[in-house]
């Protein structure tokens, strides 16, 4: 897409599947935000048929390649458990970086956009979870011990990549397109 242009696959036969498909995303992500804030967690029984939705369009190849949807659900998970891997080897203990719905949230966006949507995604909700963050931290209302809902912050994430696609990152850090 360059210069206003519309998107290639709005004038395919696909494109209504396409637009539904991008409706329930956004919906199903706004829901597990709220629900995050609320109860602190990303129910399965949401999260789950999310991603296999992801990988179940990608099979046809609605958003990207299947190959790209599978490696994006893995890498989406593995790279937040890793990073809680590793914050736990940190702080010396069994302490819980994420979720298992983070994880799980994380795979499912790499299974609807792929990834090399992934970083863009993180990327946001890495800046987007700190921004919201650091007021509390700074002014003393919240601790490094306690539980942050991390959910709505991947969820702008994956909102971002849906509206901008995969080459948001590039374009945050260097300005390219």
């Amino acid at each position: 897409m360059t210069g206003g242009a519309l998107p290639e696959w709005l004038g395919t036969a696909a494109a209504p599947v396409r637009l539904v498909a991008e409706a329930c995303f956004l919906a199903v992500l706004a829901a597990l935000s709220v629900i995050d804030f609320r109860i602190r967690r990303l129910p399965d029984r949401v999260v789950l048929p999310t991603l296999w939705a992801g990988l179940v369009l990608n099979a046809a190849g609605a958003f990207t390649t299947p190959a790209q949807a599978v490696l994006g659900a893995a890498a989406g998970y593995l790279s937040l458990w890793l990073l809680a891997a590793l914050y736990g080897l940190r702080a010396g203990r069994e302490v819980a970086a994420f979720g298992g719905g983070d994880l799980k949230l994380a795979a499912a966006i790499g299974a609807w956009f792929g990834l090399d949507a992934l970083p863009a995604a993180l990327l946001v909700a890495f800046v987007a979870g700190s921004c919201a963050a650091l007021p509390g931290l700074l002014s003393g209302r919240l601790r490094l011990d306690r539980s942050v809902p991390f959910g709505p912050a991947l969820a702008l994430g994956g909102a971002a990549v849906l509206f901008a696609g995969p080459s948001l990152a590039g374009i945050l850090l260097v300005g390219a397109r």
